[in-house]
């Protein structure tokens, strides 16, 4: 019997919303697939992992065998030896399911699978769907069109399960057997991206119409506004842009950091904690007490002497040179110490909670990997769609979406790889067979010597605009992604 709707989000959200329990994940399982019976095979462990795997993986098991539509789908729970494993090593994880849907164990090939990956040191945890793509030809033959894809949501207490909630509850609801297709739809970024600009527009189209008031009865800040050249649309448009900025920085560790510990220790709710410690204390100025001190001074401002410490805030914080923190406005932008914004909490509060509900990435997806979140694509397209048609035409401003930018690429390495070391044909072949990128990359621009803290993931233009440590002066230069994405290391799996 299929479930309502509130009943299969709040299983989701208990499953999805805590550290990794086998026997609430079990539950969850049964429920996606109520006609299979769990299994009881024995965790797989030691010798029987292939050895490039043992370093990587404690052990797995498998939890159900699966047929729709004559395709076959089983669910592992796969164990990490560390939270390093788990959160660094994705190309391992989706090469090692690689190798169960290819039939490294018990020999029978498998179409997709439904995986856990835990670690017992980590809170979070990552549920994925790895599968196969087919393509059927006029003889009634199927060709595989690439390695296994992975789609994956990052779970557990620290992590937002609303996208979780609304996507994977249907297939708790399904009248029918759970098939693939059902699967991937349940695991598609696209609904996420939709979703969230929505919301987005929806709170700068509010925070225009609070600025025009603001400024009908503040002729302080009237003023100010008007001799520094800026507009309600502006000023929205880069509040909205600083917030969501931070959500990324937030999700690196990077807020919040405690004095003598190291980035990315910091608390993955950060701005959430610092506005309700506002609220509790009585505030009713969260912008102009806490948000603008931390945008235009510790932001702004290097104190890379004494650590990035902010004794105002009590916690370290890095420095961005970019230009996103600096005040808006000609002439060094307004005055933001003399002149009030006097936005109301209500204002702000609503726009951090429509960000606490969604998971937010630090990773852009890649052809075979793909992370069910807010990634930093969100930043062109919403940079893109906030402008106005006319004057993104006279800025020639537009962002390229992602496929085109993979379309682009893999035509640059044809033209590439043709050369007098190996034939069109040849060359042609193996691109269009989409052998896995980073090791295509590594035989096209082979790198030695390459540190790990050099390597970037290079298979798509990427902003990148968040390196393993904040570096002492960092800022956004989109405009290299591209070169960057031809010419520099990468890690081969």
């Amino acid at each position: 019997m299929s479930m309502s709707h509130d009943e299969a989000r709040q299983l989701v959200a208990r499953v999805l919303g805590g550290i990794f329990d086998l026997a609430a994940f079990r539950q969850l399982i049964a429920n996606i697939f109520p006609a299979d019976s769990l299994l009881e095979d024995k965790p797989i462990s030691g010798q029987y992992i292939p050895e490039k795997f043992r370093d990587d993986v404690a052990s797995f098991r498998r939890l159900v065998r699966h047929e729709a539509e004559g395709l076959r789908m089983d669910v592992l729970v796969v164990k990490l030896r560390s939270a390093a494993k788990l959160t660094r090593a994705r190309f391992m994880q989706r090469n090692f399911v690689a190798r169960y849907l290819n039939g490294g164990w018990g020999g029978t090939e498998k179409d997709a699978a439904l995986v856990a990956f835990y670690c017992s040191d980590a809170d979070e945890w990552r549920f994925s769907l790895v599968y196969k793509e087919y393509i059927w030809g006029d003889d009634g033959l199927r060709t595989t069109l690439s390695e296994p894809r992975r789609c994956s949501f990052l779970v557990g207490p620290y992590e937002g399960t609303h996208t979780a909630q609304e996507q994977l509850a249907r297939l708790l609801q399904l009248k029918k057997p759970c098939t693939l297709q059902d699967l991937q739809q349940a695991f598609l970024v696209e609904p996420i991206t939709r979703s969230f600009f929505e919301e987005y527009r929806e709170h700068f189209h509010r925070l225009c119409e609070e600025c025009a008031a603001l400024r009908a009865n503040h002729a302080s800040l009237r003023k100010e506004w008007a001799d520094r050249g800026i507009t309600d649309a502006d000023f929205a448009k880069r509040l909205l842009g600083q917030l969501i900025f931070l959500y990324f920085l937030q999700r690196k560790g990077w807020l919040g950091v405690k004095r003598e510990q190291p980035w990315g220790s910091g608390s993955r709710k950060w701005l959430h904690e610092l506005y309700e410690a506002h609220a509790k204390a009585n505030g009713h100025r969260f912008f102009d007490d806490y948000l603008e001190p931390l945008f235009y001074d510790a932001l702004a401002r290097d104190r890379s002497e004494d650590g990035g410490w902010h004794e105002g805030l009590g916690c370290r914080i890095p420095f961005l040179n970019g230009g996103l923190f600096d005040p808006l406005g000609n002439g060094g932008g307004y005055d933001w110490r003399g002149v009030d914004v006097p936005l109301a909490d209500s204002s702000i509060g609503a726009v951090l909670e429509t960000f606490d509900r969604y998971n937010f990435t630090v990773r852009e997806d890649e052809p075979l990997e793909k992370e069910v979140a807010v990634d930093p694509e969100m930043l062109g397209k919403v940079f893109e769609n906030l402008l106005e048609s006319e004057r993104r035409s006279d800025l020639g401003t537009y962002y390229t979406p992602r496929d085109i930018v993979h379309y682009m690429c893999r035509e640059a390495l044809c033209s590439i790889w043709i050369g007098p070391s190996m034939s069109a044909g040849k060359s042609a072949t193996l691109i269009k067979s989409r052998r896995p990128w980073s090791r295509m990359y590594a035989r096209v621009f082979p790198v030695r010597n390459a540190s790990p803290e050099k390597t970037w993931n290079v298979s798509s233009a990427r902003m990148n605009f968040l390196p393993s440590k904040p570096a002492k002066r960092h800022c956004v230069r989109p405009h290299r992604s591209a070169i960057r994405s031809l010419c520099v290391p990468c890690r081969t799996p």
